[in-house]
């Protein structure tokens, strides 16, 4: 993936996910197939998680992942990142 598409993908998640926080669970649980993809697009090594240097290329991001990583790992699960996306916390 070029860095040009991964900040695309970035773009998408971010704006996904502040449409999703904005407008509340019933409507982003909707956009969680659009998630999905996109969370994989960002985790760029595709070991599951979104660590902070995947998230370094948009400080939106990386501020959104401080609020979404409930385990304070440093990283963000899908599990994390979907329940951030929704608006609901993570299952455990």
């Amino acid at each position: 993936m070029s860095d040009q598409d991964f900040r695309k993908n970035i773009r998408a998640v971010l704006t996904v996910s502040a449409f999703a926080l904005l407008t509340g669970p019933a409507l982003a649980a909707s956009l969680v197939a659009l998630n999905q993809s996109d969370f994989k697009a960002l985790d760029a090594n595709q070991d599951g998680y979104i660590d902070m240097k995947e998230a370094e290329a948009m400080p939106q991001l990386k501020a959104l992942m401080k609020t979404a990583d409930k385990n304070r790992d440093g990283r963000l699960s899908e599990a994390e990142f979907l329940a951030m996306a929704k608006g609901e916390e993570p299952r455990s």
